[in-house]
């Protein structure tokens, strides 16, 4: 059910945003996945978006998923939003585990 639901996120954000990418990331990329835990999903973008845009944008996404992918509405899911290079200040440059997802 997981991978299911990861990529009906990421279809969704391949219809907002065609370059983007998409990771699982925290407890599910590290094994560390409880029954109690959400699924961290980490959208990686070009666009720097102010506070709004990034809460619209974040909105857009899970509508999307839901209505179109038929995502699971109440699916224990976080969805995170990085630019490219705090992608690479986070993840990459640290060893932070990140799973990407293909649409």
């Amino acid at each position: 059910m997981l991978i299911e639901a990861v990529k009906a996120v990421a279809r969704a954000v391949q219809d907002l945003d065609p370059l983007a990418e998409v990771y699982i990331v925290g407890g599910a990329a590290e094994d560390r996945l409880m029954v109690v835990s959400d699924v961290d999903v980490l959208i990686v973008t070009d666009r720097t978006l102010d506070s709004k845009s990034l809460n619209e944008f974040r909105r857009a996404i899970y509508m999307r998923a839901v209505d179109i992918y038929n995502f699971p509405w109440d699916y224990p899911v976080e969805i995170h939003i990085m630019t490219r290079e705090e992608f690479s200040e986070t993840f990459v440059n640290r060893g932070k585990k990140a799973l990407k997802v293909e649409a």
